[in-house]
C-alpha cells in the first residue's frame, strides 16, 4: 500500500529535527530502502533513507529523503533541491530507523490486505466497516442520502454525544458548520480530494466522504476520533480507502442499482399479487441465476411501528448474510422485511444467526425463518406459513422457526376442519386420561419412543431421564394398552395422535390461562 508523507509523520515515534512535505502530493510512496550510491539509480516511489555525509556528496536527483545528521546545513541542502521527508539528529540508528519507517509500511499493507479480503470474501457490511475503521482507529458511520443509519463499526467507540444519538436513533444530525470551517486537501491540477476535513465547534474534527453514483450521492461516510487524533494529513487515505469500498456500498445500499432493483420489484409485485405472470416473474430471476427448481427459503423481519417503512433496516438486514449476497435479496412489503434465500444460503451460518439475533435485540424486532422449499411459485404459499411463529410461540424469542410450531398449525387447522379427537388412536385417549389421573408423563414417552424409533437409549436422551426409567415406563405402557409396534401403520396412527394431543393440550392450557386471566 502507498503511503504519503503527511500520514507518515502520524505514526512516527522517533523525534525529527525537521519535516517538509508537499501537501498536493497524494499517496505515493511504495516503501522506504537505504541509499546506496550509484545503484539501481533513483525511484521517485521510494523514501530513501541516507546519511547527510552522502546526501552533500551525491549529485543524484534525490527528491524524497530520510536524512540522519546534518541539522541547520542538511535542511539548507533540502530547500535548495526542493526535496521533502525528514531530518534526524545524527545519534539516530540507521537500521532503527529503517526498521520504524518499514513498520508502518506493513501496518498499512497489513490493514489493506484485511480489508480487500473482507470484500472478497462477501463479509458482512460491520465486518468492512470495521476493517476501514482499524485505518484511524476511529468510528465509521455509514448513512443514506436522508442521513439514515446504514451500518457503522462497533470496534472503537468515540465518547461524542453525536455518535450515541446515532446509533440510539438510527439517524445523523448534521451540525451546522460555516464554510471557512470545511476543509479540502491541497491539490494539483487534474487531482482533487473527495473527503472534508470538518471543525465544528464543540467537538474533535471529522471526516465526510459522499458516494456518488448516477449524479446523485446515495450515501455517505462520517469518520469520528476515537483512539486517535485526526489532522488534514489523513484527508487522501479517507479517499483511497472510500474508493475502494464505493463498489460495496454501492452494490449494497444504491437503490439504483438495475438487475436487483428490478426483481426487488417483481418481487414486491408478486407478494401484493399472487397471480403475477409467471413469464415475467421467472425472466427476473433468471437473470439473477434463481431458477425455478432451485432451493429457496423465506425469513420475515417483524420491526415496531415507528422503524417500518425504512429502507436501510431492508439493506441491514439483507447484509447480515452478504457472505452469499448473490443468493440473498430482501425487500419491504406489508409489514415486514422480506429476506428471500437461494440455494446453498438456506443453510444459515451460525455467524449470520448470530448478527441477526444481535441486530434484532438492537432494533426490538423479531425474525421468522420458515422452511426450505422447492419451486419459485410455492413462495408466496410459505409467505403465508412463515407469518405463523409471530402468533403462535411458547417464547419471547427474538428469532422464531415454523418447523418448531408446524405440528401446532397443522393440528389447528385441521382440529378446526374435521374435530381430532374423533380419529385420535385409542391407546393415545387411555393413556392421556391415565396421565391425567395419575401425574404420570406416559403419553410423551410414548411418542418419544416412536419419535426415536423404538430406541429406549435414544428415547431416554430425548426425555432427559435414565434409560432404566425410560424401561420401566415402557412395561407400565405395556400393562396399560397393547399395541402392535411392529405395524407401520399402527405406529404411525399412535404417534400422530400423541403429537396432536399434545399440541391441543398446549392450545387449550393457554386458552383457560388466557380466560383466569
Amino acid at each position: 500500500m502507498k503511503l504519503n508523507l503527511g500520514l507518515i509523520r502520524q505514526q512516527l515515534k522517533s523525534h525529527y529535527e525537521f519535516f517538509a512535505c508537499d501537501p498536493t502530493d497524494r499517496m505515493s510512496f511504495s516503501g522506504v530502502y537505504p541509499y546506496i550510491p550509484g545503484k539501481n539509480g533513483v525511484d521517485s516511489e521510494k523514501l530513501y533513507v541516507i546519511k547527510w555525509e552522502v546526501l552533500q556528496e551525491t549529485t543524484a536527483p534525490i527528491r524524497n529523503a530520510i536524512c540522519i545528521g546534518g541539522g541547520a546545513m542538511a535542511r539548507s541542502v533540502f530547500e535548495e533541491r526542493s526535496m521533502q521527508g525528514f531530518i534526524f539528529p545524527q545519534a539516530v540508528s540507521e537500521l532503527e530507523l529503517l526498521s520504524e519507517f518499514q513498520e508502518i509500511f506493513t501496518r498499512f499493507s497489513s490493514l489493506e490486505l484485511d480489508l480487500l479480503s473482507a470484500i472478497c470474501a462477501n463479509a458482512p457490511m460491520r465486518t468492512i466497516m470495521n476493517c476501514f475503521a482499524e485505518f484511524f482507529r476511529c468510528g465509521a458511520i455509514l448513512v443514506d442520502n436522508e442521513w439514515m443509519l446504514l451500518e457503522y463499526s462497533d470496534t472503537f467507540t468515540p465518547s461524542l454525544e453525536i455518535w450515541k444519538k446515532t446509533i440510539q436513533t438510527k439517524h445523523y444530525s448534521p451540525p451546522i458548520v460555516p464554510r471557512e470551517r470545511v476543509f479540502m486537501q491541497p491539490s494539483k491540477p487534474g487531482l482533487y480530494s473527495k473527503s472534508s476535513y470538518i471543525h465544528a465547534e464543540e467537538m474533535p474534527p471529522y471526516y465526510v466522504f459522499g458516494f456518488e453514483g448516477d449524479g446523485s450521492y446515495f450515501a455517505t461516510m462520517l469518520l469520528f476520533q476515537a483512539e486517535q487524533q485526526f489532522t488534514s494529513a489523513y484527508g487522501w487515505l479517507v479517499d483511497y480507502l472510500c474508493e475502494i469500498l464505493k463498489p460495496v456500498v454501492s452494490d449494497r445500499f444504491n437503490s439504483n442499482r438495475g438487475l436487483r432493483n428490478r426483481l426487488r420489484k417483481s418481487l414486491k409485485f408478486m407478494f401484493l399479487h399472487p397471480n403475477i405472470n409467471d413469464i415475467l416473474l421467472d425472466s427476473s430471476f433468471q437473470k439473477l441465476g434463481w431458477m425455478e427448481d432451485d432451493v429457496y427459503r423465506l425469513l420475515l423481519v417483524l420491526l415496531p411501528s415507528e422503524s417500518r417503512g425504512f429502507s436501510h433496516y431492508q439493506y441491514n438486514y439483507e447484509n447480515i448474510f452478504a457472505a452469499s449476497i448473490s443468493d440473498v435479496i430482501a425487500i419491504t412489503c406489508d409489514e415486514y422485511i422480506i429476506i428471500i434465500l437461494h440455494n446453498d444460503a438456506c443453510e444459515i451460518a451460525s455467524e449470520a444467526l448470530s448478527t441477526l439475533d444481535k441486530q434484532l435485540r438492537l432494533d426490538d424486532g423479531i425474525c421468522s425463518i420458515g422452511l426450505e422449499f422447492c419451486g419459485l411459485r410455492k413462495i408466496v404459499a410459505q409467505y403465508v406459513f412463515t407469518q405463523i411463529p409471530f402468533g403462535m410461540y411458547d417464547s419471547e424469542d427474538h428469532i422464531r422457526y415454523y418447523k418448531n410450531i408446524m405440528a401446532r398449525h397443522f393440528v389447528t387447522e385441521f382440529n378446526a376442519v374435521i374435530g381430532l379427537s374423533a380419529v385420535m388412536h385409542w391407546a393415545a385417549v387411555r393413556i392421556q386420561k391415565y396421565d391425567e389421573m395419575n401425574g404420570t408423563a406416559y403419553l410423551s414417552t410414548i411418542e418419544a419412543y416412536l419419535l426415536c424409533n423404538r430406541s429406549l437409549n435414544d428415547a431416554a436422551n430425548r426425555l432427559y431421564i435414565h434409560k432404566s426409567t425410560m424401561y420401566y415406563r415402557m412395561k407400565c405402557i405395556e400393562r396399560l394398552v397393547h399395541v402392535d409396534f411392529e405395524d407401520p401403520v399402527e405406529r404411525m396412527h399412535l404417534l400422530l395422535s400423541c403429537v396432536a394431543m399434545r399440541e391441543l393440550n398446549t392450545i387449550h392450557g393457554k386458552k383457560n390461562l388466557k380466560d383466569r386471566n
